[in-house]
């Protein structure tokens, strides 16, 4: 009888698929290269792409190194969490930091949440007060590239969004356009953080636009 060895970034996913079990979304996509574009299929576990009832979860957990996730076209997804992983929650105990998205170009057009039920959005880090907290991760748009989100937020062990970012870099830049339709609450909030709005636009539907950091 013959074994098949596989290496410890598939027994890494691996594992997690077991322990995450079924989903009521679509799905949950992890990214697993280093560097690389959001349209490629084998830089998610599994093998696909995220769509709009999909979770994308950048981290740098699988091969130890920092991600960086470029957008160069249209995209969507119900959610991205950059620097957190929400299958695990409280059980995380790796901090994962200095993950990059990158929305760039005229033709990237990248839609996140759904305004309708208001779930979803962007998630950068987690509380500040856990024990897997994470920061410097960033998040970048620029040189014309629109990222549309129903928030630009904070995730907690205990599910919780809305909350604000800390320690973590938003760029809006050449041209980049940030749009938030969070209805009635904070559709951007950041603690701790840096905002830099640099030839950017940053422009909220219904909701407020709210910081306690450098911006």
């Amino acid at each position: 009888m013959s074994m098949k060895l596989i290496s410890w970034p598939q027994c890494w996913l691996l594992a997690l698929a077991l322990a995450v079990g079924p989903s009521v979304r679509a799905a949950d996509y992890y990214w697993i290269d280093g560097a690389g574009n959001w349209g490629t299929s084998g830089n998610w576990f599994t093998n696909g792409i995220p769509v709009a009832s999909d979770r994308a979860i950048i981290t740098n957990g699988v091969r130890a190194a920092p991600s960086e996730v470029l957008v160069t076209n249209t995209r969507s997804s119900f959610a991205v969490y950059l620097g957190y992983n929400p299958a695990l929650g409280s059980a995380q105990t790796q901090a994962f930091t200095n993950n990059t998205l990158r929305v760039t170009g005229p033709a990237a057009r990248l839609t996140v949440g759904n305004w309708l039920s208001n779930t979803g959005g962007i998630y950068l880090g987690t509380s500040k007060h856990s024990a897997n907290y994470c920061s410097s991760n960033s998040l970048i748009v620029e040189n014309n590239a629109r990222l549309t989100a129903r928030v630009v937020s904070r995730d907690t062990a205990s599910g919780y969004d809305n909350r604000p970012v800390g320690d973590q870099l938003i760029t809006i830049r050449s041209g980049g356009v940030l749009h938030l339709t969070q209805t009635n609450y904070y559709g951007f909030r950041v603690k701790d953080g840096t905002v830099t709005i640099d030839d950017g636009t940053v422009t909220c539907s219904n909701g407020y636009f709210n910081t306690w950091g450098t911006a």
